[in-house]
């Protein structure tokens, strides 16, 4: 009777979620922080908890990320460079013979005011990632 019962409750008893097939996307993040290495528009990816720690100095920054990617099925490509204020990052999904992979563009704004950006992008670890020229 008890092993019966038991199989009843397997029968009903949820299965484990398949992990959710992660997307492409910008991170928005509070607060204020610098990227170790800041170059002229030239991303840094990031792949594990380390990498992070190394790259971000905000704990509270690096909490939030934590909280939002998983490293076992994505990575993070930061960007932090100085500009118009009016600069944009724009992504791009493309298909492409060997598969898709995400473009990077970034547009220049027309204001001559200096000011500091900081974008991170979560991409699945699958998907290959380039900048545009």
């Amino acid at each position: 009777m008890i092993s019966l019962l038991c199989l009843a409750c397997l029968a009903v008893w949820p299965a484990e979620p398949e992990p959710t097939p992660t997307k492409p996307r910008e991170l928005s993040l509070s607060g204020g922080w610098t990227a170790a290495e800041d170059a002229p528009f030239a991303p840094r990816v990031i792949r594990s908890k380390a990498e992070l720690e190394k790259a971000i100095d905000n704990k509270a920054v690096r909490e939030e990320i934590l909280k939002a990617v998983q490293f076992e099925q994505e990575y993070l490509v930061v960007f932090a460079w100085s500009g118009s204020g009016g600069d944009r990052v724009e992504m791009e999904l493309v298909k492409r013979d060997k598969g898709t992979e995400v473009v990077f563009r970034r547009r220049l704004g027309l204001t001559d005011d200096l000011r500091e950006h900081r974008k991170v992008f979560a991409l699945p670890k699958a998907l290959k990632h380039r900048v545009a020229e």
